[in-house]
């Protein structure tokens, strides 16, 4: 009877005790279970060659799609016509990641600006944990209306639906939160501008799925509100400088996916940044651009040390071809960038889908970097200045989309344009004599 007993013990430990606790264990993660939040902030500079190799400091120059991510104000002020981007980011961080070699993340969006209003859908990655097939990560959807106050200021609000990315050897825990970002922007004398965003704390809580047991894992992501402030310089369309501040609170009980004895952002940190931009040489079929800039990663990682961050970009666009070669490079991180893609509004535009854009004569190799001209900025930052071609204005801006859809099926031959009638000539009834003098 005895022995029984113990085999039954043995036969319930091996059937129901064990399979239970290798379910728990997760691949590369050597605690069973899960206690602690997880953080939803990183301080590492993504988006595109221009912006990464600013490092960042776009918090008063936010003119492209990537640097919006800084400042929604820019939609409206510093964003020139129409803007597309995909970026697609690739970066190795042992310090966040294990078992993984590197990640790649992607970033894109689509906006206009139409003076006073700007508009723009976009998607960005604030945060990614990974080890082997699990991932902690931050996926944000942003729907963003920008408007100009007078001819100094605008200010700029982003709706965003934060997605937390939580899944665990193929099991999806993930959750989603609404959250939004203020931003504002303020013009000064001699095309120097002021910056500063605000985005609230925010918590992506449980999954609602409850067909998985989640021993633990399904943890709350916590996001840090973020406090930005920054000043720009841009005396012309071919040089720019900014420096950048964030302020990002706490995030309490927070630890690293791999290892959650290791806290993650318990205190509050300032990360500074600092970046210039620069076009080298700039013709009708031809434009090349360097960027170059420094951050300073104050860690936020339990027992690590900050990181000095050296950064750089190189664009080089032809016709509408973009092409380029960026880096982010500091102690026991890096991250490389080899980009070709297609610019979809040059594309749209030597297709005749959107009219070209009006531009001032081109300045060749090396053109006047602190010569103040309004020739090529945004219409929303240059009100009021004199420039050698007149921009679209909102009405033009209106006709040009509306009538998008339309060019487009004229370019795929869906439809055919309807050639103009020419007009007979007619002939006179009579025949006109010259005047003879008396």
């Amino acid at each position: 009877m005895k022995t029984f007993f113990v085999l039954g013990i043995v036969f319930w430990h091996l059937i129901v005790v064990m399979p239970g606790k290798a379910h728990a264990q997760i691949s590369g993660i050597s605690y069973p279970e899960r206690t602690r939040p997880y953080s939803g902030w990183t301080a590492i500079v993504k988006g595109d060659n221009n912006t990464r190799g600013m490092a960042g400091a776009t918090v008063a120059l936010p003119n492209n799609i990537a640097a919006m991510e800084n400042n929604p104000a820019g939609f409206a002020m510093t964003l020139g016509g129409f803007a597309a981007q995909l970026n697609s980011n690739t970066f190795n961080d042992p310090e966040l990641n294990r078992s993984v070699n590197s990640l790649t993340e992607y970033q894109w969006g689509v906006g206009s600006s139409m003076p006073p209003w700007g508009f723009g859908i976009t998607y960005y990655s604030p945060s990614s944990e990974q080890v082997a097939n699990s991932e902690v990560s931050v996926r944000q959807l942003d729907a963003t209306a920008a408007h100009l106050i007078g001819k100094r200021m605008s200010v700029g609000l982003a709706i965003q639906l934060n997605k937390g990315i939580r899944t665990f050897d193929g099991n999806d825990l993930s959750g989603t939160h609404v959250s939004f970002q203020l931003g504002a922007l303020y013009k000064l004398e001699n095309h120097w501008i002021l910056g500063a965003s605000y985005s609230p704390a925010s918590t992506i809580g449980p999954s609602d799925n409850t067909s998985v047991q989640s021993f633990g894992f399904d943890q709350p992501i916590l996001i840090p509100s973020l406090m930005e402030l920054g000043v720009g310089f841009v005396p012309n369309r071919f040089f720019k400088a900014g420096f950048s501040i964030i302020g990002v609170t706490g995030t309490p009980n927070t630890a690293l996916l791999y290892d959650q004895t290791i806290s993650y952002g318990q205190n509050f940190t300032l990360q500074p940044r600092i970046g210039a931009s620069y076009v080298l040489a700039e013709y009708s079929s031809l434009k090349v651009e360097l960027a170059t800039g420094s951050y300073f990663e104050v860690s936020r990682v339990d027992g690590l040390q900050n990181r000095m961050h050296a950064t750089f970009g190189l664009d080089v666009n032809p016709w509408f071809i973009n092409t380029g070669l960026g880096a982010d490079l500091a102690a026991n991180y890096s991250s490389w960038l080899v980009s070709i893609g297609v610019d979809i509004v040059r594309t749209a535009r030597i297709l005749g889908i959107i009219p070209k854009d009006s531009v001032s004569p081109y300045e060749g190799i090396l053109p006047p970097a602190l010569k103040q001209s309004a020739d090529g900025l945004a219409e929303g930052f240059t009100l009021g200045e004199k420039k050698t071609e007149a921009p679209l204005n909102a009405n033009e801006v209106k006709k040009i989309i509306e009538d998008v859809p339309t060019r487009v099926e004229e370019k795929l031959g869906i439809i055919k344009t309807k050639p103009k009638k020419r007009r007979k000539k007619i002939k006179p009834a009579y025949r006109s004599f010259p005047l003879q003098k008396e």
